[in-house]
């Protein structure tokens, strides 16, 4: 009952964009009628999008893509602030578990990318030296400068998973 309160009904014509690639992470949007595209990907009646808003950090905040509606239509938009809001009530304490795992996970794939990026365009500045034996605290330093809201500890565990999983690939080029 409590997140059903925190919808919001957005009613679209066609080809309104519902999100620009300029628009800021802070809404989930759950379709209620007719059709959208979002980021390549048809959603209709019962599907959300833009989770990507639950997984954004600091320096995460614009979307990055478009959201068009191809037919009339009406979503349920819920702030992301108003779901974290909810989930930080104690009587929803059980409930939230889930979703919580579910939040953790978009995040690490999400730092992951960021780690992705940083690392590629650190090889392409020349600094491929650097890359091909990527000390922990030459990769660290890297992230920290972009990330620098990530704890150090966290970020030692991160880069470590990620250079096991990508590292491979930034050589291979």
């Amino acid at each position: 009952v409590a997140l059903s309160l925190k919808l919001e009904g957005c009613i679209f014509a066609p080809l309104e964009h519902l999100i620009e690639p300029h628009h800021p992470k802070a809404t989930v949007f759950v379709m209620d009628r007719g059709i959208v595209i979002c980021n390549g990907a048809v959603k209709k009646s019962g599907d959300t999008f833009a989770e990507d808003a639950l997984a954004a950090w600091k320096g995460d905040t614009v979307r990055g893509y478009l959201a068009t509606a191809f037919t009339h239509g009406k979503v349920n938009v819920l702030r992301t602030a108003d779901l974290f809001e909810i989930m930080g009530r104690t009587q929803f304490h059980f409930e939230c578990r889930g979703v919580k795992r579910k939040i953790v996970g978009l995040q690490m794939v999400q730092i992951s990318l960021a780690f992705l990026k940083i690392l590629t365009e650190a090889s392409e500045k020349e600094e491929v030296e650097a890359l091909s034996g990527l000390g922990e605290d030459v990769g660290i330093t890297l992230l920290q400068r972009r990330l620098p809201f990530i704890p150090d500890k966290e970020l030692h565990i991160f880069f470590r998973m990620f250079r096991r999983f990508h590292l491979r690939r930034l050589r291979d080029k």
